[in-house]
């Protein structure tokens, strides 16, 4: 995907020349689209379509780091790397959990990196299987700059209400990338409360995440949930401790999902139900193993289930070291008889 892009680029590179300025929230990917517009006349799908390439760009997890790369590049007189990706990306929040390495020398190398993670069970994120808009954006949009936008804001996989209007968000009816479009008769629904709620509070962990050191993050979250759990490594099976344990743990965990609230953020099918961290004991343990990458969403879920507040600020204070961290909160295991 990446290879391909980046040879198109260097190939056609008439066609990168110009973009037009981002407008506020708006994601890079729709910035590359409209300069496809303004440039070639037609839409960004009919012109790979003419030269028989793949589309790839059908959800928002796809890190097009050649593209990005091109992008700064020419915006880098106005912004700095670190804030283009932030306002403009939702790149920071993919790599929020991904496998440290020391080696890596630079933030692209990096999401070069994160862009060939192939993220266990990632397919199942409810809120990555599209691009998504908030129709009284689009109309504000349209009547405010002439055009609509796909906003980096709404793509937050851990969001599905618009912050600014509190509506649900929707997904493009085409599943692709075209610009959102207001349909005849469409409304936009009002998020409950309940919804609203649980998304500001995944976006407060995401935020205290963030400020943790970037190669602490993963050690941070794994052992203050396997400490508050009391779960240890080694045996898993039925009668050993950790087996007893993780089998009661995962009952509380699917209660504590069953509500439209999160079902909401994922698709559960028959395909996953011997590997996932919510329908199988199994998925629970390998959840809870450093090596396996998984989506940021398994975790931040995880988190706002098992741990209080309490745990969360001795967890996630990158002024406490982490390995004081986990046993204060091992001071405070879930009562759970086994």
């Amino acid at each position: 995907m990446l290879i391909a892009l980046s040879r198109l680029m260097k190939r056609d590179r008439h066609v990168f020349n110009y973009y037009p300025t981002p407008f506020p929230d708006e994601h890079l990917a729709s910035v590359m689209y409209r300069a496809f517009i303004l440039t070639y006349f037609v839409d960004i799908e009919s012109h790979f379509k003419n030269r028989q390439k793949h589309i790839f760009f059908n959800t928002p997890s796809r890190c097009w780091v050649p593209a990005f790369k091109h992008l700064v590049t020419y915006f880098s007189n106005n912004q700095t790397l670190d804030r283009l990706l932030k306002q403009h990306s939702n790149l920071m929040d993919y790599s929020l959990l991904a496998i440290s390495d020391n080696h890596i020398a630079s933030l692209f190398d990096t999401l070069a990196s994160l862009g060939r993670a192939n993220w266990k069970l990632s397919v199942h994120i409810g809120t990555d299987r599209g691009w998504r808009y908030c129709p009284v954006c689009v109309n504000e949009n349209v009547e405010l700059y002439g055009t609509s936008y796909w906003h980096a804001s709404h793509q937050r996989f851990y969001q599905r209400t618009c912050s600014q209007h509190r509506t649900v968000l929707k997904v493009s009816p085409n599943a692709k990338f075209a610009l959102p479009t207001i349909h005849s008769g469409e409304v936009a629904e009002r998020a409950s409360v309940e919804e609203h709620e649980l998304d500001k509070k995944l976006a407060t962990i995401v935020q205290s995440l963030r400020l943790v050191p970037t190669v602490e993050r993963r050690k941070r979250v794994i052992f203050a949930v396997k400490q508050k759990l009391n779960i240890a490594d080694g045996d898993t099976s039925r009668y050993s401790y950790n087996g007893r344990r993780l089998s009661q743990l995962h009952e509380l965990l699917t209660d504590a999902i069953n509500t439209p609230e999160i079902l909401h953020y994922f698709t559960f099918d028959k395909a996953i139900a011997q590997q996932a961290p919510f329908t199988s004991i199994s998925g629970l343990y390998q959840m809870l193993n450093f090596n396996n990458q998984m989506h940021p969403l398994w975790y931040i879920i995880l988190i706002h289930i098992f741990l209080n507040e309490d745990d969360k600020l001795i967890a996630f204070d990158p002024k406490v070291d982490w390995s004081c961290a986990k046993h204060s909160i091992g001071n405070n295991v879930m009562p759970i008889a086994c």
